[in-house]
């Protein structure tokens, strides 16, 4: 398949160049979605990149989304932006 259309995938695009659903998930509380997105890099490398996304449930709508997923797939998504953002405290 070819990429998503949600704003990350809209900045990634130039390098994403597919992606496979492995599953998906409606809990009580969110919809999980397990995914493997293909990246491009410049020197026409490609990686896959597994990831898993939690979507909690708001009253009337999503209330947001966690992917968990290897760091540089957030350097690709992200890039530089992503020296500004800071990693979720671990619960465990």
């Amino acid at each position: 398949s070819s990429c998503a259309s949600s704003s990350a995938a809209k900045a990634a695009r130039p390098r994403c160049t597919g992606y496979t659903v492995h599953g998906q998930a409606f809990g009580e509380t969110s919809l999980t979605v397990e995914i493997t997105v293909t990246v491009a890099y410049p020197d026409a490398s490609r990686r896959d990149f597994r990831t898993m996304t939690v979507f909690p449930y708001g009253t009337t709508a999503l209330r947001g989304e966690r992917i968990y997923a290897d760091i540089e797939f957030f350097r690709v998504i992200f890039g530089p932006l992503l020296a500004e953002m800071e990693p979720l405290r671990s619960s465990v």
